[in-house]
């Protein structure tokens, strides 16, 4: 035994590595084969196992008969048991998305809002009415509620620091966000495009997707953006990494909101695209494309100057960061057929590596749900590290 570590210890390490491997699998896995790839003996892999179906973490389905040998007994999350919700909280709308932990979606809804320059206890309290709206099944356990917002979060997740757009600044959100039907459910608050990156990063709860590495950018009124690395999130010191809105992309651009000038967010922000086009801001981006499409001159250069501002802006990060994958969130992909000739074009003239290794560009797949059903699998990750949550009430 090494030092620091008792058996209790172990034990939890232990439940963690079987989880894990039952989680991430594409295939079936049965007891014997978890117990030939941890290298744990068949009786400890059994007794874990054991003991995860009892916690209603794993489900053991009827054995099934592979071409050889003896049939195996498919080893599978447990649905109906253990979710969490996800909210976002745009400046257009709140969405709610509730996940159980085999990936099934258990509710769904969205609701209009105006959320720009909002009372945050108004917003909050309609978004905790959405949730108690669901009927929860019987048996089924909210572990946590994961709220997604466009602003920055304190390391703590617990308090917003700032949402500009929202208007909202120095908030606690526990001290807003009532839910009377699970009031003791733990809450947190993430950043939104950190919540999106989630939604491409995991296939389920515990399950890494087709790549653990990209740049995922969030585009709204702002611009966000978050860096995937070995499957995790960098956050940075503070917790504000991914502020791409605000890398210049011309010193001599418009003012912006966070006070310097020619930012991208004046290039590639919903409502200065908008103003650009001559459209109302408030709209969604369907006018503008609207507009493109019926051959507006101006519609059409606005979104061509957002492409090449995007392209200057993801080379100079990607020369950084040395990454060769970026997924596009919010308007960004409903735009993303419409800018990706010139896009392109911009990112592989100024990125220093395109003349060595193919650049993947391409748009998000779960449009409005995108951020809360990426809190929700961000929920379960901060869930499945730590099995003293698992335990029944």
């Amino acid at each position: 035994m090494r030092p620091g570590k008792n058996a209790q210890t172990i034990r939890k390490e232990n439940l963690l590595l079987i989880l894990e491997n039952i989680l991430c699998a594409d295939g079936i896995v049965s007891r014997a084969q978890l117990a030939q790839k941890t290298g744990l003996t068949r009786a400890t892999v059994s007794r874990l196992v054991d003991e995860l179906i009892d916690l209603d973490i794993l489900d053991e389905l009827d054995p099934v008969r592979s071409t050889i040998g003896r049939p195996s007994a498919p080893l599978v999350a447990k649905s109906g048991t253990f979710c969490v919700v996800g909210i976002e909280v745009a400046l257009q709308y709140i969405s709610v998305v509730v996940t159980d932990l085999s990936g099934a979606e258990l509710y769904k809804v969205l609701q209009p809002i105006n959320a720009r320059l909002s009372d945050p206890k108004v917003i909050l309290n309609s978004c905790a009415e959405m949730l108690d709206g669901w009927k929860t099944p019987v048996g089924v356990r909210i572990v946590s509620v994961v709220i997604a917002i466009p602003g920055l979060v304190s390391n703590a997740k617990h308090r917003i620091v700032t949402a500009p757009n929202l208007g909202w600044s120095d908030i606690k959100i526990t001290d807003f966000f009532v839910s009377h039907k699970h009031p003791k459910t733990p809450i947190t608050v993430v950043n939104e495009a950190d919540a999106s990156a989630y939604s491409m990063l995991h296939k389920n709860p515990g399950q890494i997707g087709d790549t653990s590495d990209f740049l995922y950018l969030s585009a709204g009124v702002g611009v966000g953006a978050a860096l995937i690395y070995e499957g995790r999130l960098f956050s940075g010191q503070h917790g504000w990494a991914g502020e791409i809105g605000h890398m210049c992309v011309d010193t001599g651009g418009p003012k912006c909101s966070c006070g310097s000038n020619g930012c991208l967010e004046q290039y590639a922000g919903l409502d200065a695209m908008l103003t650009r086009a001559n459209l109302p801001v408030g709209e969604s981006v369907a006018p503008l494309i609207d507009h493109m499409e019926k051959g507006n001159l101006q519609a059409r250069k606005t979104v061509d100057l957002c492409a090449k501002s995007l392209g200057t802006t993801i080379a100079n990060v990607l020369n950084l960061l040395d990454l060769d994958t970026v997924v596009m969130g919010g308007h960004f992909a409903q735009l993303f057929n419409y800018m990706e000739v010139i896009l392109m074009s911009e990112l592989k003239y100024r990125l220093l590596s395109s003349r060595w290794s193919s650049i993947t560009v391409k748009p998000g797949q779960h449009g409005t749900f995108t951020a809360a059903h990426g809190a929700c699998l961000l929920g379960f990750e901060r869930f499945l590290r730590k099995p003293g949550l698992w335990a029944k009430p």
